[in-house]
């Protein structure tokens, strides 16, 4: 799961980076189907306590 989400916040040959906040809504998106969901909860509250520590938003913008 984290290395989808590498490869998704890196830039590759063939596509432009996302952004975190696209790459937690393509998480979002994949989970049930794509990624187990219990790990996308997993890494998405990984991510939150990283942003906590580092003391900026990686979450997607509230609609």
């Amino acid at each position: 799961m984290a290395d989808a989400y590498e490869a998704m916040t890196s830039d590759r040959p063939y596509r432009s980076e996302l952004t975190p906040a696209a790459a937690r809504e393509q998480l979002l998106a994949g989970a049930g189907t794509q990624f187990d969901s219990g790990v996308v909860e997993a890494l998405l509250r990984a991510l939150d306590r990283q942003e906590q520590v580092a003391g900026h938003s990686l979450k997607a913008p509230a609609t």
